[in-house]
This record gives structure tokens, sequence and C-alpha cells, in this order.
């Protein structure tokens, strides 16, 4: 009788863990605008890297929220997702796959721009500026929530720039 007993707890427990693993289905992939999204590190060239190198023009918030990808206009066949504090060289972009508000640093002489009329929170504004719906640059000098496509910082700016919408990476300056 206790042979019995073994046997059926053993069968019983075979069973439950035979039946929990098929519970666990393949995950499905992070995709961004029909791309499957990379969850490892970009292995770019030394000088362009889009990792956590210190020469860049911005660099995404070191604890974005799950979603946030990024990539390059060099390599548009690759998507990668951000785990905080990758830098972006011009010509790199941020996003969201699920437009949830993520944060972009911008360093001295860079431009976060977008594809179209974008609510944006400036954050910590130094020589900073944003493009406003009559296309005059206004200069930014506190925390501000705006309606812009671009905003920009000179030489000795920086800001931090929060959205939920595309932000590419350009040469900013020349501001005024």
């Amino acid at each position: 009788m206790k042979t019995h007993k073994i046997i059926s707890f053993l069968v019983i427990t075979l069973m439950f863990i035979s039946c929990n693993s098929n519970i666990n289905q393949p995950d499905i992939p992070l995709l961004y605008n029909g791309i499957v999204v990379s969850e490892s590190v970009p292995d770019f060239n030394q000088n362009s890297s889009l990792s956590k190198s210190n020469s860049a023009n911005a660099k995404i918030e070191q604890e974005p929220p799950y979603g946030t990808v990024y990539g390059h206009e060099s390599d548009p066949d690759n998507v990668y997702l951000s785990y905080g504090g990758e830098t972006l060289p011009q010509g790199a972009w941020a996003d969201q796959v699920y437009q949830e508000t993520y944060k972009t640093i911008l360093f001295g002489n860079t431009s976060g721009s977008f594809s179209s009329l974008s609510t944006v929170t400036i954050l910590s504004p130094v020589d900073c500026y944003y493009l406003d719906s009559s296309g005059n640059w206004i200069e930014v000098s506190s925390d501000v929530t705006v309606q812009t496509t671009s905003v920009r910082t000179s030489s000795n700016g920086t800001c931090v720039i929060q959205s939920n919408n595309k932000c590419d990476i350009g040469e900013g300056g020349g501001v005024g």
C-alpha cells in the first residue's frame, strides 16, 4: 500500500511538471515598425557606437520604460532595446514602442527633432531653445511643456526632453 502511494505521488508530480512546461510558450518578439527589436547591445564601429560610450550628442535616461528603442539612420534594418544610459550620436534616434513617455538628455550643440508637432516637456534647460509654431526659436530658462517639432541646445547647453514620440538626434547650435 505504501509503494502504491509513493508511485501515485510520483506520477502526479511528473504530470504536474510536464503540464507546467507546456504553459511556457515562446516569447512573442518585440516589434518596432515591423522590425524585430534586438535585445543585445549593438556592435557598431567603435567611433559611432550607440552603446554606453562617453562621446555623444544625447543619451537615453538611466531607467527608461520597457519598449524604449533606438537606432541609427546608417543602420535602418536594426532596432535596439534600451536598458538605459545608451549614448546617441548625430543621426541616431529614440522612440517608444508602447507610446510611453521616455526621457532623452541633449548635450551641447544638439537638436532633438520630431516628424510632426509633438508635446514635449523640457527639463533642466541650460542654453536651450524650442521651435514654436510660427517658426521662431524660443529660449527656455525653466521646466516647461511645449508643442514643437524641434528642441536645440547651444555649445554650452543641455536639457532633458520628455516625450512619447520618435526623437531624431542632430546637430544643434546656431540658435538665435
